[in-house]
């Protein structure tokens, strides 16, 4: 059985006509793709809706004939299909190998050559489709199949003619690749699709999403007003795939025109490109003629709110074919950082009541970069007597058991911790995103440290029941003070994604700062640095990537605390102050 195939469950059919299934490819809204054998044993990909209706067999007629219309070079080809009930079935051409969603999750993103053939061969098969006169509609990395004799285009059941009069009512596809025009009620067309090409390269380049964030309102906010952070794009397709990003899609190249900038091409009107003839006049796409209205260049919250609604219905039905489970990558490590003698943290999290923020709340701050946008932020400045409150921005504190070791006063939040080996927790439980920037003040009590001292760590990220990412600094008993990045499972078993790093001018003896950045998923990359309080921040210290499965999604963040099972003197206290949560610009 081929590696990518998964066993086929009690329910599925063991042979269709005259195909043998051997097992699962995948699954999404509209049917499940099982691997199968011609009886001459050739592989072959079946596809089965999971429907039988009237609807569902249109658009399967629909998929076949948008597919029969394109050149066979850049798709699956079909080789038979059955739209009789009681399984309406597609048989395709076997493509022996991941989608590019499943290989960037389990590789990280492409380099180099590969980046580069990706881009140029993607391209290809998008002005081969759009010459075909068929706009895709549903362009994202798990509908691009890398084959051993380069990228295919698969999955065209929504698919329709460029010239077709009939419209849906609601949006369809994928949030994540939407166009802006798309989101504004507008047809999808091809520059939609070329909008939906550059989206799913950038993330081949980054391994992660332009847009995508911890709600559907969230990232069709962010297509529509965010730009995009292209600078780890090679220099070489950076002002194409920009171009391809326009807002605006009367400002982005066809694409033929795209595929003709890759190459270095100059194409006249009507010539033909790598064999794609052209279908519209080709020139500098600031020189289109196509116009849009100004509600497509500037949409506002109040457009994405209006079609939210529509959106996550759609969402809830639209394919979104899951590959086989990632394997973890990066740099991780899997040995355990840390020893049997110092257990893991875990307290659980309850709400606690508290005073909220005052007319006299230090107001929101400045985000931590250039277009990063305030999640959080919390001055303390307040009085609350069982755990943390609610915060300046952000909600609730959520605390770990007992409520009473956690308070507020004289501007700070405090954590006591009265046992050798044992921990706190502190989260802010109504925010989840899938890039946070965490930044902290983090200081110790009067009492002076034991054993091997207090490790406070500042999460980026935590996912319930799977784990967390975080930033760990060691305050040690000697006045020093170290920084590790780690990751922990749903049972809070922890490995070191990276190394530990003394940071000799930093001492423990006197406040710090502390700063975590967590972004992107499959792989996810993760950033920290530690400093003085009050001192000059300094360049990102650490840095490492991680792929595993489970934690690649939004999460929460917050702060963990545990001391050391080696401490004779207790209880020790870590002060809190002023934390900013920023989600990062791109």
């Amino acid at each position: 059985m081929f590696l990518m195939a998964g066993p086929l469950e009690p329910d599925d059919p063991r042979r269709l006509g005259e195909f043998t299934l051997a097992g699962r490819l995948g699954q999404g809204g509209q049917g499940v793709v099982y691997l199968a054998h011609s009886p001459a044993g050739e592989p072959v990909a079946v596809k089965v809706l999971l429907r039988d209706d009237a609807e569902a067999r249109e658009r399967l007629s629909r998929e076949l004939a948008a597919m029969e219309s394109v050149a066979s070079f850049c798709i699956a080809r079909v080789l038979t299909a059955s739209l009789d009930p009681p399984r309406p079935y597609v048989v395709s051409e076997f493509v022996d190998g991941p989608s590019l969603d499943a290989r960037v999750r389990e590789r990280g993103p492409l380099r180099g050559g590969e980046l580069e053939r990706l881009v140029v061969g993607t391209a290809t098969a998008l002005a081969a489709i759009h010459s075909a006169g068929v706009v895709h509609r549903d362009f994202k990395p798990a509908n691009v199949l890398l084959g051993p004799d380069g990228a295919r285009v698969v999955d065209f059941g929504i698919a329709r003619a460029r010239d077709s009069t009939a419209m849906t009512s609601v949006l369809i596809g994928t949030p994540a690749y939407f166009a802006p025009e798309q989101i504004a009620g507008e047809v999808a067309t091809p520059a939609s699709d070329v909008f939906a090409w550059a989206a799913t390269m950038l993330f081949a380049a980054t391994g992660r999403s332009p847009f995508a964030a911890g709600t559907i309102p969230a990232t069709l906010q962010r297509i529509v007003s965010h730009e995009p952070d292209l600078s780890e794009v090679p220099p070489s397709l950076r002002e194409v795939l920009a171009a391809a990003l326009a807002k605006d899609p009367g400002r982005r190249p066809a694409s033929h025109e795209a595929l003709a900038r890759l190459i270095g091409a100059a194409p006249a009107a009507g010539q033909e490109i790598a064999g794609v003839p052209a279908t519209e006049p080709a020139g500098p796409a600031l020189q289109r003629s196509r116009t849009v209205s100004p509600a497509v260049v500037a949409v506002t919250a109040a457009v994405v709110a209006a079609v939210v609604a529509v959106a996550v219905g759609v969402w809830l039905g639209v394919d979104r074919e899951r590959d086989t489970p990632a394997v973890v990558g990066g740099t991780s490590t899997p040995a355990a950082a840390s020893t049997p003698s110092e257990p893991r943290v875990t307290a659980t999290s309850r709400p606690t009541s508290g005073e909220s923020a005052g007319p006299g709340a230090t107001p929101r701050p400045t985000a931590t970069g250039p277009g990063a946008e305030a999640l959080a932020t919390d001055r303390f400045e307040r009085e609350v007597s069982d755990g943390f409150g609610r915060a300046d921005l952000g909600g609730e504190w959520l605390v770990g058991d007992p409520a009473g070791a956690y308070s507020v006063d004289e501007g700070a939040g405090r954590i006591g911790i009265s046992e050798p080996g044992s921990g706190r927790s502190a989260y802010l439980g109504e925010l989840s995103s899938p890039d946070t920037d965490l930044a902290v003040t983090l200081g110790l009590g009067d009492k002076p440290l034991t054993g091997k001292g207090l490790y406070a760590s500042a999460v980026g990220r935590k996912i319930a029941g799977a784990g967390t990412y975080r930033a760990v600094v060691t305050f040690r008993p000697d006045g020093g003070t170290a920084l590790e990045l780690r990751r922990s499972d749903g049972e809070g078993a922890e490995t070191a994604i990276s190394g530990e790093q003394i940071v000799p001018e930093v001492s423990s003896t006197a406040a710090v700062r502390v700063r975590v950045q967590v972004t992107g998923t499959s792989p996810t990359t993760l950033r920290a640095k530690v400093w003085q309080a009050g001192g000059a921040e300094p360049a990102w210290q650490l840095s490492a990537t991680d792929s595993t499965p489970a934690l690649q999604a939004p999460g929460g963040a917050g702060l963990l605390a545990f001391l050391s099972a080696s401490a004779t003197d207790v209880p020790v206290t870590l002060t809190v102050d002023d934390l900013d949560l920023t989600e990062p610009a791109g």
